[in-house]
């Protein structure tokens, strides 16, 4: 179609995920490393990082894959995305199922004991010393109950207002809107976790569903938090901010379809009729980013800028193109600095002058008539060679593949070709 990959819509959605949730999966592993650097043993955003991290990767790689196609699946030295992609479910089984983490540890584990008051009304509860257990549990118990109306009022306040009217920092950058609806949903979360316990009671653990959507919740806070935090850290630059709004965006959207399977699963009726107005006053308000900011997202990631640098500064590319990472880095940048001969050559191909279809064969034809001097020829075939290379898969002979099995198998038994044990 005479489209360039990146610029058809399909891509750029892939693209645009790919960018939002390695901006955000970075953002979490900075703000979690960071509490531990200071001391900490933040147990609940550990679950939160371990379980949302592999998922992401894994969400990453899946839609790398799908954008190289028949490049990731042919495996070999050239393949620079297949083992990423055949090893991200490693991190998801492994230390920790994300399935038991999501389930049953980010929500389970931090509900007691990070509410402001239950644990308190616990350890009252089980006080030797009736008296003093008493006055302990009475004053847990009325500021459990402030808290309970506080939730709920700002709850209806914030849904009606969508957020506006929360406090928010003195220095947002920009930021306010996004801090606005956090609270609103941090609200949210206070209203439901209070209503799911006092109606489940300990049968909240068994409940593993609900209390893994109430556990998202959670974690969708956690993440855009970190994200706008790293947004602060990295100095505010306005061109990040696609990224920013691309994540705070996807949470939002997780975070109120949570929400909604909370109230649409909570066994006790009456009482989610009753929360569903409060909690969602307006109905589901939340949107994922647009298209225009998708296609933005996905032509920063295909350019040389500085955005590109801060989302991939943890990245080793290497700069020889003997390597298949450092071939794919190379290659971009031939590719961006033959654009507008490219152009000249697509025009000579609309008037007339150049009649070929082939593109090596293009470069021939603009250079015998002009179109482009003998330098611009050769930066041409440069970049076409780099092209060739990079989008071409490795193959193998029948009797090579023979060998490799014949070598994997000798390894796996301890014994080397001759049939002789392995040192």
């Amino acid at each position: 179609f005479n489209v360039h990959i990146g610029a058809f819509e399909g891509i750029q959605e892939a693209l645009a995920r790919i960018g939002g949730r390695a901006y955000a999966g970075e953002s979490v592993r900075r703000f979690t490393a960071n509490a531990v650097d200071l001391g900490e043993k933040p147990s609940v955003p550990s679950a939160i990082a371990k379980y949302h991290c592999t998922t992401l990767a894994q969400q990453v790689a899946t839609d790398a894959m799908d954008v190289h196609a028949g490049k990731g699946v042919c495996l070999g030295p050239n393949n620079h995305i297949g083992r990423g992609y055949q090893g991200a479910p490693i991190a998801v089984t492994v230390e920790g199922a994300n399935v038991l983490t999501r389930s049953m540890m980010i929500f389970g584990q931090g509900a007691i004991r990070c509410h402001p008051y239950v644990l308190a009304e616990m350890q009252a509860a089980n006080n030797p010393d009736h008296h003093a257990g008493l006055e302990a549990f009475d004053a847990a118990l009325w500021g459990h109950a402030g808290h309970l109306l506080s939730a709920l009022a700002r709850s209806l306040v914030l849904g009606v207002s969508q957020g506006r009217g929360a406090a928010t920092p003195m220095q947002d950058h920009g930021l306010r809107r996004h801090y606005q609806r956090l609270s609103r949903y941090a609200a949210n979360l206070a209203l439901l976790t209070d209503a799911a316990m006092a109606t489940l009671g300990g049968q909240l653990k068994f409940r593993e569903s609900i209390s893994a959507r109430l556990g998202d919740v959670l974690a969708m806070l956690y993440i855009a938090s970190a994200t706008l935090r790293r947004y602060i850290d990295d100095g505010a630059h306005p061109e990040d901010r696609m990224l920013v709004d691309w994540v705070c965006a996807d949470a939002c959207v997780r975070i109120e379809a949570a929400l909604d399977g909370v109230l649409r699963n909570l066994p006790a009726r009456p009482v989610a009729w009753l929360l569903r107005p409060v909690i969602f006053p307006l109905g589901r308000r939340a949107r994922p980013t647009t298209d225009r900011a998708n296609a933005a997202i996905a032509e920063m990631m295909q350019g040389l800028n500085p955005v590109r640098d801060r989302l991939t500064a943890t990245c080793h590319v290497p700069e020889r193109t003997d390597h298949a990472l450092g071939l794919l880095d190379r290659t971009l940048r031939a590719v961006l600095d033959c654009q507008q001969l490219e152009k000249r050559i697509m025009a000579a191909v609309k008037n007339g002058v150049i009649t070929t279809d082939h593109p090596r064969e293009r470069i021939e034809q603009a250079a015998a008539a002009d179109v482009i001097d003998a330098d611009e020829a050769d930066r041409l075939r440069s970049l076409y060679a780099l092209l060739m290379e990079v989008i071409s898969v490795d193959d193998f002979a029948p009797e090579e593949l023979r060998a490799a099995t014949r070598t994997d198998r000798d390894q796996a038994r301890g014994t080397n070709p001759t049939g002789h044990a392995a040192a």
